[in-house]
């Protein structure tokens, strides 16, 4: 019997052989090709292609196109905050020159800061000025209120005269009743000594004045026949409006009482007034001769108060009329910033309904007004004796007429009338 072979032995057995040829053939076999192989071509081909081809093309390609993108981006951002601050920018700007562009904004920044908090500064410096200013305003204003038209002033009927007066339209012409008051010392309540109706007009702007003759007769309930200038006595303020009123057949809307120590005060302060005195004038030791002059607050008193005319009072209310006259333009050729010194001079010297303010819209309203265009007229009348005492007694018809022509805003008298009876006139 053969031994049995013992597989395992073979297996062993075969081992070295299989090994070593490995060895030989896989190990030696591909050694050679292999390993030289990738060294020659891959290890040093990939370092002469990768390697330093990815140095070559790679790398620096890389870094170049990061920097590019890089630097771009940058000369972007800045173009565009430069486009914003209207600059034109400059490409690649170094650190130093971003550094210094956020100093100069913040700076500008302080800057607009700073000026702001001087203009809120200025502007509550002058409001809190117009506001100071507006109470002082309105407190001198109340002040004026109070001179010319006295809450403590027992004389000045001011319930009663508001009662007796109509307001004014809108836009329409109006009547003021101005009275002259020459109250004697000791005297509450004087008769009128001049007596004027007056007809506003702001839109033309025109201003008509009628005197009426202190003496004029008429018919005051509960006392009869009187002279006009007694309804001032009699009635107070409100009683001169009515019996004017009644004469005329007009609604009165204003009240001015003129005092004629105030005249001076006035004259004065607005540097004189410029008349052409009619006839030689004297009063209570003043003399004044006839001709174009410059009065003084006491030649002016003169002037409105003499009587010594050989036609007496009718001359006498014409010079009233010609200083009123003086004086509006004196007034109205002042300055708006002259205006409220003039209305408080004017305040010293006068009574009214009128507040301040409405006074000074008034006197800015007729600027325009040509003076020496001035309507003015005395009421047609003749002088009459009876029961012992001397009255002016109107001329109804021609009074009339006369009436109907200043309600119309034309001139009291017409004069083409005048010179048809006066043909001498025609000329002159």
């Amino acid at each position: 019997m053969c031994p049995r072979k013992n597989p395992k032995a073979n297996s062993a057995n075969e081992l070295p052989t299989r090994a070593s040829s490995r060895a030989a053939n896989g190990a030696v076999s591909k050694a050679p090709k292999r390993a030289s192989g990738r060294t020659a071509n891959g290890t040093s081909g990939r370092a002469a292609n990768g390697v330093s081809g990815r140095a070559a093309n790679g790398t620096s390609s890389r870094n170049t196109n990061k920097t590019a993108v890089k630097a771009t981006k940058k000369t972007s951002k800045i173009s565009k905050k430069a486009a914003k601050q209207n600059e034109i920018p400059v490409p690649g700007p170094s650190r130093n020159d971003d550094v210094a562009t956020i100093r100069e904004r913040t700076k500008d920044q302080a800057r607009h800061k700073r000026n702001k908090k001087i203009i809120i500064g200025i502007s509550s410096g002058i409001l809190g000025f117009l506001l100071i200013a507006g109470v002082a305003i309105g407190l001198y204003l109340v002040k004026l209120n109070s001179i010319i038209s006295p809450s403590d002033d027992t004389s000045f009927d001011q319930a009663g005269l508001n009662d007796a007066l109509v307001k004014a339209k809108e836009g329409e012409a109006f009547y003021v009743l101005i009275l002259g008051d020459d109250a004697r010392p000791g005297e509450m309540q004087a008769r009128s000594d001049t007596i004027i109706l007056c007809r506003v007009d702001p839109l033309e702007p025109q201003i008509t004045l009628l005197s009426i003759p202190r003496d004029t007769k008429i018919y005051i309930e509960g006392y009869g026949t009187q002279k006009i200038n007694a309804a001032l006595a009699y009635g107070g303020q409100s009683g001169a409006v009515k019996a004017v009123s009644e004469l005329c057949d007009v609604d009165i809307s204003h009240y001015v009482e003129v005092r004629f120590e105030g005249v001076i005060d006035l004259v004065n302060s607005l540097g004189g007034v410029n008349i052409d005195v009619p006839f030689w004038t004297s009063y209570d030791g003043v003399s004044i001769g006839p001709g174009p002059q410059t009065l003084d607050g006491w030649q002016a008193l003169t002037f409105v108060r003499s009587r010594n005319f050989p036609s007496g009072d009718f001359q006498r209310v014409q010079n009233q009329r010609l200083f009123i006259q003086a004086v509006a333009k004196q007034v109205l050729g002042s300055s708006a910033f002259d205006m409220p010194g003039i209305v408080e001079t004017l305040a010293e010297c006068v009574r009214t309904d009128l507040s301040v303010t409405d006074a000074i819209d008034l006197l800015l309203k007729m600027r325009g007004l040509n003076t020496d265009e001035m309507h003015m007229a005395t009421a047609p009348s003749h002088s009459s004796f009876e029961s012992g005492a001397s009255y002016v007694v109107l001329e109804e018809e021609a009074f009339a007429e006369m009436m109907s022509r200043i309600k119309q805003g034309l001139s009291p008298i017409d004069e083409a009338a005048v010179n048809e009876d006066n043909p001498e006139n025609q000329n002159s």
